[in-house]
């Protein structure tokens, strides 16, 4: 086992910027702030993301990514935020073999999309979910469509399959790629814990992701 598992980095936490610092060193110090605390090996990781993408050292430090993912997947997928997880699959749709670059940018676009839509929930003047409304939208499915744009139409709150189709058919793709396997499994299960539009759903309908 990686002996940087149980190593803490020393500080006291602070709030992730968004700010990308010309220079690569006062960069990755604040980077290090930001993972005072928790696990020496989740701050490797976000150092050799940073280092991909900034190109420096690029064929050495994909090696060391590769080889960090390929040794620890179980450990990275429980220790990384949702932030850094995505960022680890952007690194494989963007250097990874031709089949984990596909596999992989599914799941990106999956949070992206779910990222859109809590934003905009973010703004709204009122967020609240109307339980009469929900209720209306079950009756009138039972007798025909709720259309949105284009020919699509509403999901059935109550009972609709469609996520978990994408779903069973998404994560059984993956299997030959037991890394992005562990990655896409640890989003879906922390969008469900959080306070997200899946988690909200799963209220109505329990099989919203599983059978």
């Amino acid at each position: 086992m990686d002996d940087r598992r149980e190593r803490r980095v020393e500080g006291l936490p602070r709030t992730p910027t968004n700010f990308k610092r010309p220079d690569l060193e006062e960069h990755l110090a604040e980077l290090r702030a930001e993972f005072a605390g928790q696990s020496e090996l989740a701050y490797q990781h976000a150092e050799l993301v940073v280092r991909i993408r900034r190109r420096v050292g690029l064929e050495r430090d994909l090696a060391a990514f590769f080889a960090l993912w390929e040794a620890e997947r179980a450990f990275l997928a429980d220790a990384l935020s949702s932030r850094w997880l995505v960022s680890a699959l952007d690194t494989f749709v963007d250097h990874g073999t031709p089949m984990q670059s596909a596999l992989a940018l599914p799941a990106v676009g999956m949070i992206a999309l779910l990222k859109l839509g809590e934003t905009e929930r973010v703004v709204l003047v009122d967020a609240t979910l109307s339980e009469a409304s929900v209720e209306a939208l079950h009756r009138y499915r039972q007798t025909g469509f709720v259309y949105l744009w284009d020919g699509m139409t509403a999901y059935a709150m109550n009972g609709g399959n469609v996520f978990r189709n994408f779903v069973s058919r998404y994560l059984a793709k993956l299997q030959p790629e037991p890394v992005l396997h562990a990655i896409v499994a640890a989003l879906i299960d922390r969008a469900r814990e959080g306070d997200t539009l899946l988690s909200r759903l799963e209220r109505y309908n329990p099989r919203l992701v599983t059978k």
